[in-house]
């Protein structure tokens, strides 16, 4: 009775032991992710001028080229509408004209994958 608790007994430590070690080895083999990632944005500040065409401008503060991607309802219907535009040099603005259009937003990168929100005057929102 004594030989075959003790022999019990090793099957159960083993079985344990052979667990954790399982885990050890699966836990090692799968990537790790963070599903909690977040984005920062930094506003920047979206110009109204009148240049014999209504138009929107702004500057991004950082990097030497940069994209903005503009989007904005116009037509019947509140038909969605997106136009990118290009920097090339960090004194260089994005530039849109628009007749008719409304809702505008637009979101900026620069070339060190800082990320930018415009701000539109309270005027025309």
């Amino acid at each position: 009775m004594k030989k075959q608790f003790t022999t019990l007994l090793i099957v159960i430590v083993l079985v344990i032991f052979g667990v954790f070690i399982g885990q050890s080895f699966h836990s090692e083999s799968q990537p790790s992710v963070k599903s909690n990632v977040e984005s920062t944005s930094t506003t920047v500040q979206v110009s109204q001028f009148y240049n014999g065409q209504d138009g929107y401008s702004l500057s991004i503060p950082s990097g030497n080229r940069s994209t903005c991607v503009w989007t904005y309802a116009a037509g019947s219907g509140d038909i969605p509408y997106s136009k990118t535009t290009y920097a090339q040099t960090a004194t260089e603005k994005h530039i849109i004209n628009f007749s008719d259009e409304y809702d505008f937003k637009v979101t900026c990168i620069d070339d060190f994958g800082n990320q930018y929100i415009g701000i539109f005057p309270s005027s025309t929102q």
